[in-house]
């Protein structure tokens, strides 16, 4: 997890479980995340970093409803996979990121944003829930 040098402001180190681990359905393991609560933490996001290894994160908290749940990838230069995950910890949306890129999702609710490997994308089926633990 040192492939994160901006993320000093992140509280600890969590585990994500994929739908594909707890639902029957085939999956890579589970990903490891940093958790990104302050808003400077969640502005930098991955910025400053080459890659990001695939069986690793980056998970936004969103505490406060008035913050936005948009994300970008200014400045990156490699794409990265984006799953929002809803107060009842289902996928409501997810989507491949591009660098130089802005996205609004359009689910309500959102509580969690992940960032991972594009090519952990196909372990999270909307509407299917993940365990955070």
């Amino acid at each position: 997890m040192d492939k994160f040098p901006s993320m000093t402001e992140t509280q600890e180190t969590i585990t994500i479980v994929p739908p594909g681990e707890n639902n029957t359905e085939k999956a890579a393991g589970p990903i490891t995340a940093k958790v990104c609560v302050s808003w400077f933490c969640k502005f930098i996001g991955l910025l400053g970093t080459k890659s990001i290894e695939k069986n690793n994160g980056l998970l936004f908290v969103h505490t406060n409803r008035i913050e936005s749940i948009s994300i970008h990838t200014w400045g990156m230069t490699y794409p990265i996979g984006v799953v929002w995950i809803d107060k009842e910890m289902t996928i409501c949306e997810k989507r491949l990121m591009k660098p130089w890129q802005m996205a609004f999702p359009k689910c309500k609710n959102v509580l969690y944003i992940l960032e991972i490997h594009p090519g952990r994308m196909k372990d999270f089926t909307l509407g299917k829930k993940v365990i955070i633990k």
